[in-house]
């Protein structure tokens, strides 16, 4: 079947934490369209043209010459901003503020460093310049991005010198691991990677110099995520084994403690992702935070165990075994929601995702013939996650056992997952075809578990990149003394 494949136009995309400018080449920003200044999931500024007596500037060049700056050349400023608009002279700022209730936001324009007054009217900024041949003229404009009692001032000035932040973004990449390799490109993809990663810290939720929490991406994922926060984590093991203390760290303080079916939260439930604009202010959306995810709460226990394991620091056991302990006991109390032994999922929210697992669009998940399979549903790498969640955790309880009694005694989730494991790793081969070893990972365990009600259209058999997750989980054997599936 064919596929249509549509590319936007390019766009400049620069951040600073969870701060983001979305341009097009020339820097401004088209009016409807999803470009703009964006702070805390607000939308600052959503159009901006630079014009000189009337005209358009003609680009020569432009690029991000940091994650966080973009350089562009024009050869040949005007702000539309809504109707609370106030111009301050003296200042030469222009301030444009948005209040429903008691949610507050306000943009503040400030031009400094100008050589002229800058004059407003009719909603655009203008300046009167003089220049000989060859002359030059300079300005900077400065975005201060207020949320409530917060203002978001610019870290860097114009001359784009050396700041507290940029030290940060050093330190990490002086911690991570070095690579070195006769091959340019490969060496310039892990240090530019690097970089990137750096670029993605949520500088607001920062436990420390080196106790960091990364975004899900730019831009549109500026925020703190559950799924995507462990499997970098995961991900930067080799990388910097502490990476991982600040997604554990946070994603613990918003562990569930009770039930909520608007934000599909029960206890111990690790959640999917947390939002802080207006909708998210006024409940309209259940993002505050929204735990609708099926398989942030085992990935954190195979976090933990990667972590300790990674770094030998016994602290990180103390310091998360009651959050350790909830996980698993969501796992059997919510995540099995039939006893069965598998893990499904079903929203309780009329704002619910329809898709909570690792492809979780609201088309993901669909039988051989296109129509949509509906919940509960079970994903071949909940199972997957799950089943080394429970191996990993036998060998942490193993390990605080023998610390605490001097031996090594077997802690009892150890047996209990050898008896679920039967159940996890059955073979099923389709009709008429004999059992294979290999089996169990091309064609189980089955994406999406069969449904229990009249009617039920049995297994869905897909194709799907999700069966790699289990994969990558290791070992199937756990007599092996590996931790996987």
């Amino acid at each position: 079947m064919p596929v249509e494949i549509s590319v936007g136009p390019p766009v400049l995309t620069i951040n600073q934490g969870s701060t983001f400018m979305v341009t097009d080449l020339n820097g401004e920003i088209a009016a409807e369209s999803e470009q703009g200044v964006f702070a805390g999931d607000t939308r600052f500024v959503s159009y901006y043209e630079v014009f000189a007596n009337g005209e358009r500037w003609v680009r020569l060049t432009s690029s991000a010459t940091s994650y966080y700056a973009a350089r562009i050349y024009l050869t040949n400023p005007i702000f539309e901003t809504e109707d609370e608009t106030d111009w301050h002279p003296r200042q030469s700022e222009l301030h444009t503020s948005y209040t429903n209730r008691d949610f507050h936001r306000r943009l503040i324009f400030r031009l400094h460093n100008s050589g002229a007054r800058p004059g407003y009217a009719n909603g655009r900024i203008t300046f009167d310049v003089e220049l000989p041949p060859g002359g030059t003229w300079h300005t900077c404009c400065d975005y201060l991005l207020v949320l409530g009692q917060r203002v978001r001032a610019p870290i860097h000035d114009c001359n784009l010198g050396r700041t507290e932040l940029d030290e940060l973004q050093h330190e990490w990449e002086e911690r991570a691991t070095k690579l070195t390799s006769a091959n340019e490109d490969v060496y310039r993809l892990y240090h530019q990677s690097v970089e990137d990663m750096g670029a993605l810290r949520l500088h607001d939720h920062d436990f420390g110099r080196d106790v960091w929490l990364p975004a899900a991406g730019v831009p549109w994922f500026v925020t703190i995520f559950g799924r995507d926060s462990l499997i970098v984590s995961l991900q930067n093991m080799l990388i910097y084994p502490s990476f991982a203390r600040g997604a554990l760290q946070k994603l613990a303080e918003f562990q569930a403690t009770s039930m909520d079916d608007y934000r599909d939260a029960e206890p111990g439930k690790i959640l999917h992702e947390i939002r802080f604009g207006e909708l998210a202010h006024f409940k309209k959306v259940p993002h505050t935070p929204y735990y609708g995810t099926a398989d942030a709460t085992p990935l954190y226990l195979i976090a933990l165990h990667e972590a300790w394991k990674w770094l030998g620091d016994d602290s990180l056991l103390r310091e998360y075994h009651n959050v350790a302990m909830r996980c698993l006991e969501w796992i059997d109390k919510y995540g099995d929601l039939d006893g069965d032994g598998f893990q499904e999922y079903r929203t309780r929210s009329e704002l619910g995702y329809e898709n909570v697992g690792w492809k979780d669009a609201g088309d993901a998940v669909v039988y051989p013939d296109g129509s949509q399979v509906k919940q509960p549903k079970a994903l071949c790498e909940l199972q997957g996650y799950v089943f080394d969640a429970w191996m990993r955790m036998a060998v942490v309880f193993d390990a605080r056992q023998a610390q605490a009694e001097g031996g090594r005694p077997s802690h009892p989730l150890r047996g209990t997952v050898l008896v679920r494991r039967h159940r996890l790793l059955r073979v099923r081969p389709r009709p008429g075809q004999a059992a294979r070893p290999h089996d169990r990972l091309e064609r189980g365990p089955l994406p999406v578990e069969w449904h229990r009600e009249p009617g039920a259209r049995g297994p869905c058999r897909e194709a799907a990149a999700r069966t790699g997750h289990v994969e990558r989980l290791g070992d199937p054997n756990p007599l092996s003394g590996q931790p996987g599936l």
